[in-house]
């Protein structure tokens, strides 16, 4: 945790001072965010080829090292025809399912082009709630 300022320390040093660390700490999380890529990516080959081969030697399990590694099929279904599938859902009583969706980003970019034309009146009805996080944010000089 960073000390509040002190009073023998020169302002302007330390702000100095923490611009450094931001740009070393934002730097090392690149780094970090490539390397977890590229072992994610390493992963993901190393899987597929032990699918290969248990499906080479017909197994879907075996033990190794205390650690029992299996194969698992995951579905990831989408959706092509939204209205028709909506439809169908409704017909055949499962529309529970359903959820009207609005993605963050997009509320949030919407919100910012609206605040001052529906801001009052969203906080009177308390349909949102608006967190606001002050950033820094780093550039090149000119």
């Amino acid at each position: 945790m960073e000390q509040a300022l002190i009073p023998d320390i020169n302002p302007e040093f330390r702000l100095n001072d923490l611009a450094s660390k931001l740009i070393a700490r934002r730097l090392e999380k690149e780094e970090l965010d490539a390397k977890s890529s590229e072992v994610g990516k390493q992963i993901e080959e190393t899987e597929l080829k032990m699918i290969e081969l248990m499906q080479v030697l017909d197994r879907t399990k075996f033990d190794y090292v205390g650690l029992l590694f299996y194969l698992s099929t995951q579905t990831f279904p989408k959706i092509v025809d939204e209205d028709g599938f909506f439809q169908w859902l409704a017909e055949n009583g499962e529309d529970g399912i359903i959820k009207r969706t609005i993605y963050p980003q997009t509320l949030r970019g919407w919100y910012k082009e609206k605040r001052d034309l529906y801001a009052e009146i969203l906080a009177e009805r308390k349909y949102l709630e608006i967190f606001e996080k002050i950033r820094v944010n780093v550039k090149k000089a000119k």
